[in-house]
């Protein structure tokens, strides 16, 4: 069964505290993701609901920590201009492919990144 998605005085809430993307800063093409997934035990609760563009909302995990850890990590400027490039070049023609690409570099980002904090940390440790 399908769910309505959160209305009323709720979504304003959400867009008063939240105003932008948590995760981009994007103030466009906004959306309100369940922190916690209600499949997995979430609610409709404020403090579970955050808003994000469409963008971040298609890649966002379904759990509080993972979530907290993707929006903590700055968009790389690069990612941003292929999503972009690649969705003016292929327009409507396959945006779940699109989709399943950007997050297939995201997640390799995510990787670079973890990497580059151990790495620092270990330099800083000496």
């Amino acid at each position: 069964m399908k769910r309505s998605g959160i209305k009323g005085k709720l979504a304003r809430l959400v867009y008063e505290r939240d105003k932008k993307c948590r995760r981009c800063g994007r103030m466009i093409r906004l959306e309100i993701h369940h922190i916690r997934s209600v499949s997995n035990g979430g609610n409709d609760e404020l403090d579970n609901l955050a808003l994000l563009c469409s963008h971040c909302h298609m890649l966002a995990p379904d759990e509080p920590l993972e979530f907290y850890e993707y929006i903590s990590v700055p968009v790389p400027p690069y990612l941003e201009a292929l999503y972009v490039y690649m969705k003016f070049k292929h327009e409507e023609e396959d945006e779940k492919a699109l989709l399943d690409f950007m997050k297939v570099i995201w997640e390799a980002e995510s990787v670079w990144e973890k990497e580059r904090r151990l790495s620092e940390s270990d330099i800083g440790g000496d």
